[in-house]
């Protein structure tokens, strides 16, 4: 997903850090303020290495991660029921879904877990789904569950493991304790 790598401009000598990640739209704008230069041909990001602190930090803040092995992460449900959605959805430091051209396109590990999802048409596209569609997110970094706003902490839990055809009910116990949540 995120890739730092370093590199010296031969030119100058300075050191660089290079930043691959997917699109984001919060990402340029802070990419930018730390003096970030993105480059459409390589489709990377480039900046400082002086900077390393402020981008790792803006990359967690923004994905939830920074590239590094060992960020706790877990695999988590998000009902549509109730969102307000339009041609997209960003949430958990991905797009989910989008709609684009009369097409449904999920993001990078996301599965429809249950349901279906509908993208109007060509000349109107916005995406609409059957009621009780839930989509299974893959590896979302649990610093970001932390960070969901209130209004979209109903729609979101933590994947039980169960097949798509178990009815839910509650968070077992062992993703409670994975996540320091304890007795709820």
């Amino acid at each position: 997903m995120i890739k730092i790598s370093k590199a010296v401009f031969q030119d100058t000598g300075k050191s660089a850090l290079i930043i691959e990640a997917p699109y984001h739209p919060d990402f340029p704008a802070g990419a930018r303020r730390l003096g970030g230069s993105w480059s459409a041909l390589r489709r990377h990001w480039t900046f400082d290495a002086r900077d390393e602190i402020d981008i790792r930090a803006l990359l967690i803040e923004v994905y939830g991660t920074d590239g590094s092995a060992g960020i706790p992460s877990v695999d988590v449900e998000v009902s549509l029921d109730g969102l307000l959605i339009g041609d997209e959805l960003w949430m958990l430091g991905r797009q989910l879904v989008s709609c684009r051209s009369g097409f449904v396109r999920l993001g990078d590990g996301v599965r429809i877990l249950i349901g279906e999802l509908y993208s109007g048409s060509r000349r109107d596209p916005h995406l609409t789904w059957q009621e009780n569609t839930t989509l299974l997110v893959r590896d979302v970094p649990t610093s970001l569950l932390d960070k969901l706003p209130d209004k979209l902490r109903p729609h979101v839990r933590i994947h039980d493991g169960l097949p798509s055809s178990q009815p839910r009910t509650e968070i077992p116990e062992a993703f409670r304790k994975a996540l320091g949540e304890g007795d709820l």
